[in-house]
């Protein structure tokens, strides 16, 4: 019985680390991709802040987060617009396999109870990395397809604003 369970666990082991896709989460590369995120509110970049989280969708456009999230550059100009780059190994995942994308971008802790946030197009890459079939590895797949968008505020936090409004209205009319 310990032999199968431990013959079960390399076996795991082994298939974990055969595949070994790679990314680069990089909204800005010269020449191959260019997403700027805004803030529909001011129409000016999220900058720091802001979270940026990219999603495996599967079937039925059920959401797999990735990890690790990285947050927007903080600055001025272009930055606030742009992630602060990472590169990414999706464990399981050949290199050469395709997978389908969607980068979400919020303020809070987590995308669900964010009060400010947005999402991009469904996009389709092949990732880069070790294709585990003896050729060499290749360099992280860059984020090609994938559109800039705007964070928008929830629905709720604009009824607030309205409300708040209307009672200064009220206040200031008395």
């Amino acid at each position: 019985m310990k032999k199968t369970l431990a013959t079960i666990a390399a076996l795991f082991l082994a298939v974990g680390a055969y595949g070994q896709g790679q990314l680069s989460f990089n909204t800005r590369i010269v020449g191959t991709v260019d997403a700027p995120v805004t803030n529909s509110a001011n129409g000016l970049g999220v900058g720091s802040g802001f979270t940026a989280e990219l999603d495996i969708v599967g079937a039925g456009g059920s959401l797999t987060p990735i990890t690790p999230t990285t947050a927007f550059r903080a600055g001025t100009g272009l930055a606030p617009f742009y992630v602060n780059p990472i590169d990414i190994t999706l464990t399981g995942r050949l290199g050469g396999s395709s997978v389908t994308l969607r980068m979400r971008a919020y303020n809070g802790v987590d995308y669900a109870s964010s009060s400010i946030k947005g999402f991009s197009n469904d996009f389709t890459i092949v990732l880069g990395g070790d294709p585990g079939n003896g050729s060499p590895p290749s360099t992280p797949a860059p984020l090609a397809g994938l559109n800039g968008f705007s964070v928008v505020p929830e629905p709720s936090t604009i009824a607030l604003g309205v409300l708040g409004l209307g009672a200064l209205l009220l206040r200031r009319r008395k």
